[in-house]
C-alpha cells in the first residue's frame, strides 16, 4: 500500500492472496472522481453520487475476523467501538467477530465527509460514519444471504443471520460467512441495500463492551509512543524558546561523552540527542548545553498581546456573523469584557513517532489524526515522492486537536534522515507544551439592552480574534473571509434573542507564533462568555439565575427540558447563603 493509495486498488487486487468479499464505499461522484480515486470503488454498478461513505472498506476473509478499515482514529473518544457497531448491527455480526484496522492515508478512499480530508475531528467521527458504514455493512449482508440462498435454491427472505451465520430454518441449513465470502466477492454490490429499522436495533443504542477494553487493560494495544522496530532508537529533542529561533551554540562533545548517547542531529531550530534509551538521549541533550539565537517570536507577549486585541476589537473592521430582529430598541445597558486565553492541549501521550529514512523510502509509525497531512510533512522534509512513504497510523493516547497538525512528524523525519537507523523521537511534557499549536486568545465585548424585568431586548457580541481556519484551510478561509468556528455557540444561542448582532473582528497573530485547534473549539469559550453573561443580566435583574433562564427558554423547549432536568437532579431551591458559593 502506498501513502496515496494501492498501487492497483481495483476489486481483484484488493482480494488477491486472499479470497473473501470485500465491500467498498464513497462519496466520489461521476468518473472524474473514479480515476481520481484510482478506480477503487469495488462494482460499477455503483451509481455515482451513491452515498456510501466514508471512503472505508469492509472484508470479510475466508478465514479470520471480518475487518473493518476505519479512517477514523481512536484516541479516548470510542471511535473504533461505535463505528463497529454501525458495521456490526447491519452485517448482523457481534463485536467479538470484528477486528478494527487503522486506514493507510488515502485521501479519495477515506476522507471525511463532513471535514473534506482525511481526519478525525470535530466530533465528526460517527456522524460521517453513520450512513456509510451501516450501508456496507447492510450490502455484505446481502451478497452473503444471496449466495447462500442460491447454493439452497430458496427465497433470500427465508433465510436469517445471527453471528455471522446464515440459517434457513424450514430446512435446518447454516452457513457461516467465511464459507460464503469467497462467491459473493464475485456479485455486484447493490447500490441501495435496504437497512434495519432503528426498532429492530439490536446493537446500536444498546450498551456493550468497548471493542479495545481488553487491549487497553492488558496492555497488548500500541499506542504510537509503544512502538519498537529492529535497530531503534532513542532521542529527544530542544527547540528553539521562541518560534523562529536558531542554534547559538551546543557543546557536541559533552553530549557524546555520556554513555549510551550514539549520535547529535542539529537542525536549524532544533537539536537532537540520540541514544540506546531514553535517559542517555534526555540526559546527553541536557549535557550539550544549547544556547538560541532569538527568533522573530522573541518579543511577544501576553501583555502586548491583549493591548492589540483590545485595540482592535473597538477600532478594527467587524465582520457581521449574524443579525436579526431590531437593534434600535431602547432599554438599560449592560457591558461586560471577557477574555479567554490561549490553552495547550497537553495530552497524556506526548508528541512522538518513530521514522526510518533510506535513500528511496521513508516509513513512519505514529498517531495523528491527519495521515496524509504527515505524508505532505514527509515529502518536504526528503523530496521523496508519496510512493515511497509509508505511513503506520496507531492508537492516540489524547489527541484534543493537536495531531490535526504534522509539524512533529516533520521534524522527526528531518532527524531520522540525519542517520541511517530508525529513531523514536519523544518530546518531553516541557518541550510539547513549550512548542504547541494553541487555542488562539480570545477578547470579547459583549452587551444587552434590557427592559423594566432586566431581560435582554437587544443582544450584542463582538469576538475579536485570529483565525485557525485562516492558517489550516486558507482557500476555505478566502472564500468567505469568515470563520464559523470563531462564533459557534455565539451566533446562535439557545435562548429568546429576537434582536440580536454578533460580529467578529479578525487579529492576527505572528506567522511566527501559529495557533491550531483546540477540543470543542468555538464552543469552549462561547458558552463560557455567554453563560456568564446571563447570570451577570440575572445577578443585575435579582433574579435566580435558573428562573432567568427559564424565562429566556419559552421557545426552545428542549434546551428548557434540560436545564429543568438538571436543577431537578442538583436540587435547585435558590442559590446558596454567603461568599464564592454556588449551588441550591
Amino acid at each position: 500500500m502506498s501513502a496515496d493509495g494501492p498501487t492497483d486498488p481495483s476489486r481483484r487486487a484488493a482480494l488477491a492472496g486472499a479470497a473473501g468479499l470485500v465491500v467498498g464505499f464513497t462519496l466520489l461522484k461521476g468518473h472524474a472522481a473514479r480515476a481520481a480515486a484510482g478506480a477503487a470503488l469495488p462494482n460499477e454498478n455503483i451509481a455515482p453520487g451513491a452515498a456510501f461513505a466514508p471512503n472505508a472498506f469492509i472484508r470479510i476473509d475466508t478465514k479470520g475476523p471480518i475487518r473493518l478499515v476505519l479512517p477514523y482514529v481512536e484516541m479516548g473518544q470510542g471511535a473504533y467501538t461505535g463505528e463497529a457497531t454501525l458495521m456490526a448491527e447491519e452485517l448482523d455480526v457481534g463485536l467479538d467477530q470484528i477486528e478494527v484496522e487503522h486506514a493507510p492515508p488515502n485521501a479519495a478512499l477515506y476522507m471525511n465527509p463532513l471535514l473534506g480530508g482525511q481526519a478525525t475531528g470535530g466530533s465528526t467521527s460517527m456522524r460521517a460514519g453513520w450512513t456509510g458504514l451501516r450501508k456496507a455493512g447492510a450490502a455484505a449482508r446481502t451478497l452473503l444471504v444471496q449466495v447462500a440462498a442460491e447454493r439452497w435454491s430458496v427465497d433470500p427472505s427465508t433465510c436469517t443471520v445471527e453471528r455471522g451465520v446464515v440459517h434457513h430454518a424450514p430446512t435446518g441449513r447454516t452457513a457461516a460467512y467465511a464459507a460464503l465470502a469467497g462467491a459473493a466477492g464475485k456479485l455486484p454490490v447493490p447500490a441501495k441495500p435496504v437497512l434495519k429499522n432503528p426498532t429492530d436495533f439490536k446493537i446500536i443504542g444498546h450498551s456493550v463492551r468497548r471493542v479495545d477494553t481488553a487491549g487497553k487493560v492488558d496492555g497488548s494495544i500500541t499506542y504510537g509512543i509503544d512502538v519498537r522496530v529492529p535497530g531503534m532508537k532513542i532521542a529527544t529533542l530542544a527547540s528553539s524558546p521562541s518560534f523562529g529561533g536558531t542554534v547559538k551554540t551546543l557543546n557536541e562533545a559533552a553530549a557524546r561523552a555520556v554513555p549510551g548517547v550514539r549520535d547529535v542531529v542539529r537542525l536549524e531550530g532544533t537539536v537532537a540527542v540520540i541514544g540506546d534509551h531514553f535517559w542517555a538521549a534526555k540526559t546527553g541533550l541536557e549535557a550539550a548545553a544549547v544556547e538560541w539565537t532569538p527568533g522573530p517570536g522573541a518579543g511577544f507577549s501576553t501583555a502586548g498581546l491583549i493591548a492589540a486585541l483590545d485595540q482592535a476589537s473597538t477600532s478594527g473592521t467587524p465582520v457581521v456573523m449574524r443579525q436579526v430582529g431590531d437593534l434600535t430598541r431602547t432599554g438599560k445597558s449592560i457591558e461586560a469584557v471577557y477574555q479567554v486565553p490561549m490553552l495547550a492541549h497537553a495530552p497524556m501521550e506526548p508528541l512522538n513517532a518513530v521514522v526510518h529514512v533510506t535513500a528511496d523510502s521513508c516509513e513512519i509509525w505514529v498517531g495523528t489524526q491527519v495521515p496524509t497531512r504527515c505524508v505532505d510533512e514527509a515529502m518536504k522534509a526528503t523530496g521523496l515522492p508519496k510512493e515511497k512513504i509509508t505511513v503506520h497510523n496507531h492508537y492516540i493516547g489524547g489527541g484534543f486537536g493537536r495531531r490535526l497538525e504534522a509539524d512533529y512528524v516533520g521534524v522527526a523525519v528531518r532527524i531520522a534522515k540525519a542517520v541511517s537507523y530508525p529513531v523514536k523521537v519523544v518530546w518531553t511534557r516541557e518541550q510539547d507544551i513549550q512548542h504547541d499549536i494553541p487555542r488562539p486568545y480570545y477578547f470579547d465585548r459583549i452587551g444587552a439592552k434590557v427592559d423594566g424585568e432586566g431581560y435582554p431586548v437587544v443582544w450584542t457580541d463582538r469576538v475579536t480574534s485570529d483565525s485557525v481556519l485562516r492558517r489550516w484551510v486558507p482557500q476555505a478561509f478566502a472564500a468567505t473571509g469568515k470563520d464559523g468556528d470563531v462564533t459557534e455557540g455565539a451566533a446562535e444561542p439557545p435562548y429568546d434573542l429576537p434582536n440580536l448582532k454578533v460580529e467578529w473582528v479578525r487579529h492576527d497573530m505572528p506567522d511566527a507564533l501559529p495557533i491550531g485547534w483546540w477540543r470543542g473549539v468555538g464552543p469552549t469559550h462561547n458558552l463560557f462568555k455567554v453563560e456568564s453573561f446571563i447570570d451577570e443580566l440575572a445577578h443585575a435583574a435579582g433574579k435566580d439565575p435558573v428562573a432567568y433562564r427559564r424565562a429566556l427558554l419559552k421557545k426552545n423547549p428542549r434546551v428548557l427540558g434540560v436545564l429543568n432536568l438538571a436543577a431537578d437532579k442538583m436540587g435547585w431551591v435558590q442559590p446558596l447563603a454567603g461568599p464564592n458559593r454556588a449551588g441550591g
